[in-house]
């Protein structure tokens, strides 16, 4: 079987082949396909560490945002607790208030008012 030869023409290519003639590069193996040739892995290179480093800045920004949030709600946690703990302990000072025995002077104002009612 054979395989059709590259289509240079067309829709479907973005750019003719450099060795095409008339191309702005210049005659086929001149100094302007070498050159661009020669550059290319180095622009490869250049794109695949900007890719890195885009990714990298994403995950520090990701990492970032989620310590954040992980500290937002651990501190709404330690309020909610505080919270819960002043609320105890004004529902036990409540109950104690209404649970204790009266004190001395108490006992001796409500002796008095049995005694002298208004």
């Amino acid at each position: 079987m054979q395989v059709p030869p590259p289509r240079t023409h067309g829709a479907l290519t973005a750019h003719p082949p450099a060795s095409h003639h008339g191309h702005p590069s210049g005659p086929p193996g001149g100094s302007a396909t070498a050159t661009a040739a020669a550059a290319h892995p180095a622009v490869a290179q250049q794109q695949q560490r900007e890719e890195r480093e885009a990714r990298e800045r994403e995950r520090e920004r990701d990492f970032r945002e989620r310590e954040q949030r992980e500290h937002l709600a651990v501190a709404e946690r330690h309020q909610r607790q505080a919270e819960a703990r002043d609320h105890a302990a004004q529902q036990r000072a409540y109950y104690a208030a209404a649970t204790a025995a009266p004190s001395a002077q108490q006992v001796h104002v409500l002796r008095n008012s049995a005694r002298f009612p208004l």
